[in-house]
């Protein structure tokens, strides 16, 4: 399978997470109840886009002249948004608010939601997601 297409696979069972830990009905998943696939206000689509519109902005200001990467920047967008949320479910404790003020939106927001999913987050897919190193696929190019 083809990076691209196992990161489309991991962002799909990603969104089954939150749909999972919506549907718990407790009041920390009611956070989520925007974020779930079908949501009228798509926050975690608003997300991806946002996200996407960084991974532009990096590609634009970094890459050398003819670099071709080898995955698009939505796919890129969907792997950084999931190192975040792995990151965000390993958390013992509700992170801090600060992390708005100290990492791009994107990456704070992505981290909440890892944390409110964690129980439904499996460690195969952990694992999986932590093995898709940004640097070393877009070195490949």
């Amino acid at each position: 399978m083809n990076t691209a297409k196992q990161i489309d696979r991991l962002w799909t069972q990603f969104q089954g997470f939150i749909e999972s830990a919506y549907k718990t009905k407790t009041e920390e998943a009611d956070i989520l109840r925007d974020y779930q696939p079908e949501s009228m206000h798509d926050e975690l689509g608003k997300l991806l886009d946002r996200e996407t519109a960084h991974e532009r902005g990096h590609r634009k200001g970094f890459a050398p002249s003819g670099f071709h990467a080898p995955i698009s920047a939505p796919t890129a967008a969907k792997l950084i948004l999931m190192n975040s949320a792995v990151n965000g479910s390993q958390q013992k404790t509700v992170p801090p608010a600060t992390i708005f003020l100290r990492w791009r939106d994107t990456a704070a927001e992505a981290h909440v939601i890892g944390y409110l999913i964690r129980k439904q987050v499996r460690a195969d897919w952990t694992k999986e997601v932590q093995s898709l190193d940004y640097a070393q696929i877009m070195k490949a190019a």
